[in-house]
């Protein structure tokens, strides 16, 4: 059962790295992180 509850969010990751040409989707779920995504961009 545990497999199947991973499988999902694996395959979205590997459908993520391939559509951006191998860098994986940037989240910013609190303040801090999307401050650090700003300085970075």
């Amino acid at each position: 059962m545990a497999v199947c509850l991973v499988i999902p969010g694996i395959a979205t990751a590997h459908i993520h790295r391939f559509s951006n040409r191998g860098k994986e989707k940037r989240l910013a779920y609190y303040p801090y992180q999307w401050s650090l995504m700003q300085r970075d961009r």
